[in-house]
């Protein structure tokens, strides 16, 4: 089966990951890709690339940079992406009929999602949509667009599965594909040394750790709060919150944590550490993982906290149920209870054996649940019944 990626947003950001992910680790039998990524030089020509045999890129410039200076805004990029939509669409078509795809695939980005079906209804080429968030208006008409013609939708969790039934899309065409996890990244061994060298830290401190974007989603005041309530119990605790405001800018969530640290005496104790490339190490240097995250979607970090085995505090809300199991691999609270936070961090920081035992099954959960030969192997059973009913209803009109 060969597949033509549309990925038109950052070729570094998560959904690229993931199904960069699924492409790598399929059977190179069963599956060849195409993917066609934003250059991240201007008018950089097209030119194909190749990546374990199976593997292809090309990268084009559909007017979509990131990284220009100073950042144009919305209307300038609306307006650039204008000017090149017409070579775009003449590249994805002589792309379809180069490499004769299968399937036309993008995930729910706007632009992917509008290239990815518009070229399927001038190709006839199916089209599938890789739903990575919950549905709602919040994603865009393209991407609702997109999602209610696609052929099949995959969906990360039962939980975005679910937001999307409930938004009118036919549960019939949304199969669920759950995300794999970075096991070559955060399987490594547990080393405390690190990150007490890194935050200067004392032996004896007692870590909590917490990754993701600062956004009111995320729900680190939450922890912040809950935090506070711990340090009576244990002086030496420290919370390192790694991430940054770069999906919420101007939101100014992020000066009201940092000030919400001030406000409860916490300068000493919490570390705001920023976005980091060392966050395995970080992982695997720490006691616990806490992110309060409601209606999250999936939570690759959790997978990545778990195959590190640190065990999960979080809370009852969205696809994290279904990664974290309340009482074996962590433990769950209640959606916006900052005590009970506190009362569960305190329960693992207590308890180092009742701590070791769940950061161990979180990690044989992660490496049996979320391994990624497994989920693309599920994948790709997935687009192969998919293409054989395709054709057997194709005989019987016929």
């Amino acid at each position: 089966m060969k597949i033509l990626f549309i990925h038109l947003a950052r070729e570094g950001n998560v959904e690229y990951r993931i199904t960069e992910d699924l492409a790598t680790y399929a059977n190179p039998s069963e599956i060849e890709s195409l993917f066609v990524l934003q250059s991240k030089e201007i008018r950089a020509p097209g030119k194909i690339m190749e990546e374990n045999g199976r593997i292809h890129k090309i990268t084009i410039d559909s007017g979509r940079l990131m990284d220009l200076s100073p950042k144009p805004n919305k209307f300038q990029r609306a307006w650039m992406m204008a000017i090149r939509f017409p070579a775009t669409i003449k590249l994805l078509m002589q792309m379809v009929h180069q490499f004769h795809p299968d399937f036309i695939y993008s995930t729910q980005q706007q632009y992917d999602a509008f290239l990815g079906n518009l070229l399927s209804r001038i190709t006839h080429v199916p089209y599938l949509l890789h739903l990575e968030y919950p549905v709602g208006p919040w994603l865009g008409k393209p991407a609702i667009w997109g999602m209610t013609r696609a052929e099949c939708v995959l969906a990360c969790s039962e939980f975005v599965k679910k937001t999307a039934i409930n938004f009118g899309i036919s549960a019939s065409k949304i199969k669920v594909v759950l995300n794999p996890v970075n096991i070559d990244k955060f399987d490594i061994p547990r080393d405390p040394k690190y990150v007490r060298q890194a935050f200067g830290l004392s032996e004896n401190a007692q870590v909590v750790v917490s990754a993701g974007r600062l956004d009111p989603t995320k729900n680190q005041h939450l922890t912040i709060e809950a935090f506070s309530q711990i340090i009576g119990t244990f002086p030496d605790a420290k919370l390192i919150i790694c991430g940054t405001a770069f999906l919420s800018q101007g939101s100014g969530y992020e000066e009201y944590i940092h000030n919400l640290v001030e406000q409860k005496g916490l300068q000493k104790r919490v570390i705001f550490a920023g976005l980091r490339n060392d966050l395995p190490q970080i992982f695997a240097g720490s006691q616990i993982f806490c992110l309060p995250t409601e209606h999250e979607a999936f939570g690759q970090v959790f997978t990545e906290a778990m195959i590190s085995r640190l065990p999960v505090v979080a809370i009852q809300s969205g696809a994290v149920p279904e990664i974290v199991v309340d009482g074996q691999t962590g433990l769950l609270s209640p959606a916006g209870d900052a005590t009970m936070l506190a009362k569960l961090i305190i329960q693992l920081l207590s308890d180092s054996g009742l701590a070791m035992r769940m950061g161990e099954a979180g990690y044989q959960r992660a490496k049996t649940l979320f391994l990624p030969t497994k989920i693309s192997h599920e994948w790709t059973t997935i687009l192969k019944d998919f293409l054989t009913e395709r054709e057997r209803h194709s005989k019987l009109l016929n």
